[in-house]
This record gives C-alpha cells, structure tokens and sequence, in this order.
C-alpha cells in the first residue's frame, strides 16, 4: 500500500467517524430536548377548583397566566433532566475528528509529485527520506539518491524555500544544514548530529545542532558542478513534520 492510498483511506475512515459523532450527537440532543422540555415529567397543571395534595408533599406553586391564577403542582425528584454534559462530549468528539481530518488532509504543494526541482534546469535528487508530510523526531536523518558531485548542500527550513535567479531569498528561516565540507556523514546518507544550526543564515560548524522543535518544516537538496558555480542537481521542495 503506497503512502497516498494509506492517507486517503485514512481520510476516509476518520470523516466518517466525524460524520457519525455528528448525527449520534444530534440524536442525543433531540432526545434530551425532549425530555427537558416534556411537562408531563415534572409538571402537572390543575385547575384551581381541583388541587390534591399528595402523601408525597407535592409543592403547590401559584402563576399567573393572563390575569387568571392557575395552580401548578411540582413533584420532588422529577427535576428538570441535564443534556449539556453529554452533548459537550459529543461536540468535543467531533471537533477533534475535524482537526485529524484536516491534518490527513494536509495539501501539498502545487507542483508536488511532478518532479520539479529546486533551481530550475538542473537534474532532479530523487529517492529521498523523509518523504513528504511523513511525521518524524526531532533528530530527523535524511536519505536520497547521491549524486556523487563533490560540492552538496541539504537545507532545513521552517517555511517554505524562496528562490530567486539561483539564490535562495529567505535563509533567515533555514534552521539545520549540512554540506559535503563538513566532514561528517557522506552524501546520501545524512545523520541530523551530522549537520550544524543556522542562525540567521550563519552556519554554526562547530557545535553540535539542537533538536528540531515540534512543528513544521520544509527541506530541499542540491549541488554545484566541479567549478563550484554552477548548480548542477537539485531536489523537489519536501515537507516534514517534528511531533
């Protein structure tokens, strides 16, 4: 079963749970409506001429009803019936069935899936984990196909990668990198303890990276031809999520 299929069914499965908890609570409340507001349960009505009192004790209330006094007998133990509790349980149930149905249906890029590439008329990195939406630790490693350049850059964002004429613009949100140069790990197969921080686009070599606090985040892999310039191969934009 391929990751797409999984998620679907998934989805599938929990909007109908939703869909279930919808009409069961719907059904639990029309039936305390009911019995909250049926006066045969906890009121009797009589005429002025023919109230009874009860071994019981029933309380005998006066109300006036359009200029008319009327006598309304209320038993002891036969108070009014609360639905609230059980209707907040079903509400709760079915907001939190929204919230993992929204997060199975998490929208991927626009152009996922088509083999695009970072920079563009470069050749594409495929074979790469984690693969997209997968949820991961917060000491991630990272897998793809090696591309056996000499020069190799895996970045680590917490939004989406911007990339203008071969730049990438917003590398103040690049938080973990790791690079060919560094000397730890090999291309293709990266450790996170392999890599370093960014801090504000400044690579933080020699300490050891923090782990990636809970959330979302976006990486990319690509590398520069044997003149160092030029970027040879580059990655589809991946997105992973720290839990």
């Amino acid at each position: 079963m391929t990751r797409d299929i999984f998620l679907k069914q998934c989805s599938m499965i929990t909007l109908l749970f939703f869909v279930f908890t919808c009409l069961t609570g719907n059904l639990l409340l029309a039936e305390k409506v009911r019995e909250f507001c049926a006066p045969s349960d906890f009121i009797q009505e009589k005429d002025e001429d023919n109230i009874e009192i009860s071994p019981n004790q029933e309380v005998i209330k006066k109300e006036q009803d359009e200029g008319s006094s009327k006598n309304v007998i209320e038993k002891p133990g036969n108070k009014k019936k609360k639905a609230f509790p059980i209707i907040w349980l079903a509400v709760g149930i079915a907001a939190a069935s929204a919230v993992v149905f929204s997060i199975l249906q998490k929208e991927p890029p626009p152009d996922y899936g088509l083999g695009n590439t970072i920079f563009a008329r470069s050749i594409l990195i495929e074979g790469f984990k984690p693969e997209f939406a997968e949820r991961v630790s917060a000491t991630p490693a990272f897998v793809w196909k090696a591309t056996d350049q000499r020069y190799v850059f895996l970045g680590v964002f917490k939004r989406r990668i911007e990339v203008n004429n071969y730049r990438i613009v917003n590398i103040d949100d690049n938080v973990w990198a790791w690079h060919s140069g560094l000397g730890r790990g090999r291309e293709g197969n990266v450790y996170f303890s392999d890599g370093c921080d960014v801090i504000n686009g400044e690579l933080k070599q020699d300490s050891l990276p923090t782990p990636l606090p809970k959330g979302e985040y976006y990486w990319a892999i690509w590398a520069w031809a044997d003149d160092g310039i030029k970027i040879s191969h580059s990655s589809e934009e991946m997105y992973f999520i720290v839990e």
